[in-house]
């Protein structure tokens, strides 16, 4: 795994030199909650053997040097890294490919850090990704040696998932996070009226700043599972799923089956979370291509009602879709 000239390997014995060094700085020690000061040799050396507990701990490296550790061990996220390295974006990369490993690929349901509240940095790096105070209590500093406010954050999966959906792949696609830099794209598609006439949120005309408030809401975690869908290394389109599916492509990439192929991904992905029964979704009525998308999937009709198109500033006829874990077992099954 990469991060700019950033990888991430297992801890071990050949790091003893490096990982000493480093919880030999006060500055790096007096924010760790397990390290004794000053930092004893036959400590550090138990740490760099392989872990074989309940997570992982990882190696932060340059040119397979180690730099820091990140890890996530019974549930608890840490990270150290050395002073020289500051600055770059390091920590926040390393907790969050070590935060995507824990929720994507363990399957861990939530996730806690604890810090000292003194320490703004880890503080900003956990806000980032969504955690949330849980606990204020005044603990024993290991380093310090003495009583110490200390705070602790927790993050769910749904949260997480929320800011940070998976990576999806298809046979002929990508589904990635937005990025900021994906303005400009969102804007030519949804700004086309053949695309906006069909969405029920979507004003017209849709400019950039649309597009930035829509793509800083994803990020904060106010909107549902949003994903770029990307061909070829071009954005032609967004889906996005909660209990309400909601989609739109790029007027030259219709009647390909793209969209009933990322569709199908990111049902798969939802109906991965065991509280979820249904899913509803709809199309306004003339938008043929959405019902195709919709019945192939598995959604069947529920009803009949009068929807608000922004981009028309009026209501249009709109059909109630549903899709039901058994209706999409069942056809999954005869796949």
């Amino acid at each position: 795994m990469t991060a700019w000239a950033v990888t991430y390997r297992a801890v071990r014995p050949q790091d003893f030199d490096a990982l000493h060094g480093l919880v030999s700085l006060w500055d790096v020690t007096r924010n760790l909650g397990s390290w004794p000061w000053p930092p004893e040799e036959e400590f550090t050396r138990k740490r760099c053997m392989p872990f074989e507990g309940d997570g992982f701990v990882w190696a932060i490296c340059q040119e397979d040097a180690l730099i820091g550790t990140v890890s996530v061990v019974r549930g608890e996220l840490g990270y150290m890294l050395h002073p020289d390295h500051s600055g770059r974006g390091i920590v926040t990369q390393a907790a969050q490919t070590a935060l995507s490993h824990a929720f994507n690929d363990l399957g861990i349901k939530e996730v806690h850090a604890d810090i000292w509240a003194d320490n703004a940095p880890s503080k900003h790096i956990l806000m980032k990704f969504g955690f949330t105070l849980a606990v204020q209590e005044v603990e024993h500093a290991l380093a310090r040696n003495e009583p110490t406010d200390s705070e602790t954050y927790k993050l769910t999966r749904t949260d997480w998932f929320s800011r940070n959906p998976p990576r999806l792949t298809t046979d002929r696609l990508i589904l990635r996070p937005l990025r900021r830099d994906d303005a400009d794209a969102i804007v030519r598609i949804a700004g086309n009226y053949e695309v906006s006439k069909w969405l029920n949120p979507v004003p017209y005309p849709y400019n950039l700043s649309d597009a930035h408030a829509f793509i800083e809401t994803v990020q904060a975690g106010g909107e549902a599972f949003v994903w770029a869908i990307n061909q070829n290394d071009a954005l032609i389109g967004l889906v996005g799923v909660d209990d309400i599916l909601g989609y739109y492509l790029q007027p030259e990439s219709w009647g390909q089956g793209l969209m009933s192929e990322a569709v199908a991904a990111v049902i798969d992905w939802r109906f991965t979370d065991p509280a979820l029964d249904t899913l509803s979704s709809g199309f306004f009525d003339g938008n043929h291509g959405s019902r195709r998308v919709l019945e192939k999937a598995g959604f069947h009709p529920t009803g009949h009602n009068m929807g608000f198109s922004t981009a028309r500033n009026e209501k249009v006829p709109h059909t109630t879709m549903e899709l039901t874990r058994a209706a999409w077992s069942s056809l999954k099954h005869n796949a």
